[in-house]
């Protein structure tokens, strides 16, 4: 003891030499300064997850990425069929927007309202998705405002 303080001594720690555990000295720090310490970065923020066969978000994931306005504006591009003059088919596009988990059949309730061509009649397709089915909703395919959709006449029993 040196004026009231201990004298530091190595610690024997045992080492473990030809299967046997002997005393040995603790390892001790190299001399100079300790190197400074590595900022902790943040953590990456976390991705929304994409489906490795269609490459789209969860439901879930799109909602939250859209935020507090989840209103989408789609645009249907009609084609110019003549062929049932109660449909007003003239190539127009149509804007219709939505809040993003409604279903692609109020969607065609939409184009309906505008057109007056009857839901059964109508196929949505996506240049990408290819054609969207009724029960899914605008989120499930990831559908967003300003994205194209294709209005197609279904075609029954013709050849």
């Amino acid at each position: 003891v040196l004026d009231g303080v201990w004298a530091a001594a190595p610690a024997l720690v045992p080492i473990l030499v030809g299967g046997a555990l002997v005393p040995g000295v603790a390892p001790t720090k190299p001399a100079g300064p300790e190197p400074a310490p590595q900022p902790i970065k943040p953590p990456e923020p976390k991705r929304p997850r994409l489906d490795p066969t269609t490459g789209l978000m969860s439901e879930a994931d799109f909602t939250n990425e859209l935020g507090a306005n989840r209103t989408v504006s789609i645009s249907v591009k009609c084609p110019n069929d003549d062929s049932n003059p109660a449909w007003t088919l003239l190539g127009q596009s149509l804007e219709v927007s939505l809040d993003c988990m409604s279903s692609v059949k109020e969607l065609k309730a939409e184009v309906k309202a505008q057109v007056g061509m009857p839901e059964n009649k109508q196929q949505l397709k996506h240049a990408k998705l290819g054609f969207l089915k009724d029960a899914l909703s605008l989120a499930h395919f990831n559908l967003k405002s300003g994205d194209v959709v294709e209005l197609v006449v279904r075609a029954r029993g013709r050849r």
